[in-house]
């Protein structure tokens, strides 16, 4: 009887799913300004024909300690215009551009230092100075951002950047959504999508996280903001606790119930 007993725990133990919980990590909600409160909150970026800039907000509310703002005016005429990148009043980052400019912009994330001629090209490892961020998303469901874009037919694309295992030799996944004309729109990158770009990401080992902002047409300013990354659904402990409990509870009535049966029987 005691191996029945074990029996149907072990059988419940397989059988029952416990429950799941979704879970979150925070890259960036911008609800606080810069730190220390000399830093500065916007990059200003101006000139004749294509300009860019970059500078490295240290000691910030986002993951990895830093936050980089990255911004290049890309107008190919020579046209003074000028791309303003920032937090906004209502603790949001924004990239404002003239009625007669074009720009891009790009938020880093585990970097303390960067090349804006690399950035200018997309590329994200060479001549970095790389502050790693060793954050384990091997559970990863997708990475999620708020956004909003004005302006008349305004086109353009958002991507992130993954980058895993820069210590050696970096394992680059970059990820890219269309965006249109909306107001507080939410947009999902997959994991799948990522693995599309780099069969071979290491996610237990992410290292760098870049948003990039590309191809909004002239004048049109656009938002970013509560950039995370959600997770896949793991076991709750509790739920299983509980379920060990109840596969106990009824093994046990089960097994007393033909304990007493047996023992009514011999005294007949």
């Amino acid at each position: 009887m005691r191996k029945v007993l074990l029996l149907l725990i072990t059988l419940g133990g397989s059988v029952l799913a416990p429950a799941v919980a979704s879970a979150q990590i925070t890259i960036d909600n911008f609800s606080l300004p810069v730190q220390p409160p000399s830093g500065t909150d916007y990059l200003i970026v101006s000139g004749t024909g294509i300009v860019s800039g970059a500078t490295v907000q240290p000691t910030v509310d986002a993951i990895g300690g830093t936050r980089v703002y990255y911004a290049q005016k890309t107008n190919t005429t020579a046209t003074t215009g000028t791309v303003l990148t920032g937090l906004t009043g209502t603790q949001a980052y924004r990239q404002g551009t003239a009625p007669n400019t074009a720009g891009r912009s790009k938020l880093l994330y585990g970097y303390s230092a960067v090349s804006t001629a690399a950035l200018d090209v997309n590329n994200y490892t060479g001549g970095h100075t790389l502050a790693n961020m060793n954050q384990n998303f091997s559970s990863l469901g997708s990475v999620a951002l708020d956004y909003s874009l004005g302006g008349s037919g305004s086109t353009g694309t958002i991507s992130v950047t993954l980058i895993s295992g820069s210590e050696g030799t970096a394992q680059v996944a970059t990820a890219t959504l269309p965006i249109t004309t909306a107001t507080n729109a939410t947009i999902n990158f997959t994991r799948a999508s990522f693995l599309a770009s780099n069969a071979a990401l290491n996610f237990a080992d992410i290292d760098q996280i870049v948003v990039s902002l590309d191809g909004t047409p002239l004048g049109v300013n656009a938002t970013i903001d509560n950039i995370r990354v959600s997770t896949a659904a793991i076991p709750e402990p509790t739920s299983i606790a509980m379920m060990g409990l109840t596969v106990g509870a009824c093994a046990s009535g089960y097994y007393l119930k033909r304990r007493r049966k047996g023992t009514y029987r011999r005294r007949r």
